[in-house]
């Protein structure tokens, strides 16, 4: 069992910092763009804001794990008669959203500390959850996605960004070999080793005791409780253990040569990926709520005993 209170003590004195440019894959610009193309069809135009665009608008919005409240400013500035709640389990982010937060005077904000593992959202509330690299956070991956989709309202949507890949970050050595030979292809100028390797899971818990703790449990969770309207591969299946060991110089983003090499890294992984060759672990979906998920294997067994014919 996660420890609700290392957890927090440790996103409470790492505000902000999983932005860092280089700190993994999705930090990195010529990534990120790369991602807003595949998704959204351009690297202008952030999925986030697309995903409104196609659903909404939404007169409420709310957002689980919020961090330092970036995507709550983005879609704020867009759609600023809109209410937005932002929930994360650190005191120290919820400071840090308020603060980013603030100059929305005229738009509707609230922020309250949440532990997804024990505590439910409130029924019916929401138009719009945003989840973005949270729920592998999560624990209870069942309880947690049972919340989500009953703080919905009707015809709500739920807005996911994550990796649902190996729990502790756990890869395979295929995934491990793979990922060796695309950092290999690197200018040896740009690299910083030559090597990449997984940690101990144990080191990984003792850092952070909710770093991809259930994340292989993310997608049985999620349909059980969703229907999927759109699932998007997002690419880090290989640039995760490759940005994850720290074998790329932060220079790339530099040079034009440098940037270059980055977007090639994240095509050629997606089309390992398109091609069949190489299992996705990270994926961008919106989805909908199950209504009747409490009677679901109920209702299935009795349609099903149903339609037996009484034997003689």
């Amino acid at each position: 069992m996660s420890d609700a209170t290392a957890i927090t003590e440790f996103w409470d004195s790492n505000v902000g910092k999983h932005r860092d440019d280089f700190h993994h894959s999705d930090s990195v610009k010529a990534i990120a763009d790369f991602i807003s193309f595949r998704i959204a069809g351009s690297d202008a135009v952030s999925p986030f804001v697309r995903a409104v665009e196609t659903y909404g608008p939404f007169d409420t919005i709310a957002e689980v794990g919020c961090g330092d409240g970036s995507l709550l400013t983005t879609l704020a500035s867009r759609w600023p008669n809109s209410s937005y709640h932002g929930f994360d389990i650190s005191p120290g982010s919820l400071a840090l959203a308020k603060q980013n937060c603030a100059a929305f005077t005229n738009t509707r904000m609230e922020f309250n500390t949440v532990d997804l593992n024990v505590e439910r959202l409130p029924h019916r509330s929401f138009d719009a959850i945003f989840a973005t690299g949270t729920m592998h956070h999560i624990e209870k991956q069942d309880f947690a996605f049972a919340s989500l989709a009953a703080c919905l309202r009707p015809r709500g949507v739920l807005v996911l960004n994550d990796y649902f890949g190996p729990a502790r970050m756990q890869w395979s050595d295929t995934t491990l070999r793979l990922g060796a030979e695309l950092l290999a292809m690197v200018p040896q100028k740009w690299r910083l080793r030559d090597q990449i390797w997984k940690h101990k899971a144990s080191e990984i818990e003792a850092m952070d005791p909710s770093e991809t703790v259930a994340s292989h449990q993310m997608n049985e969770a999620l349909i059980a409780h969703f229907n999927v309207l759109e699932r998007h591969y997002k690419p880090g299946t290989l640039l995760g253990p490759i940005f994850g060991t720290g074998a790329l110089s932060p220079e790339m983003r530099d040079t034009q040569e440098g940037r270059q090499t980055l977007r090639v890294l994240v095509e050629v992984e997606a089309d390992m990926v398109d091609r069949g060759v190489l299992q996705p672990d990270g994926f961008f979906v919106v989805a909908s709520p199950r209504r009747n998920t409490d009677t679901l294997v109920a209702d299935l067994f009795n349609s099903r005993w149903r339609g037996l014919s009484p034997k003689a």
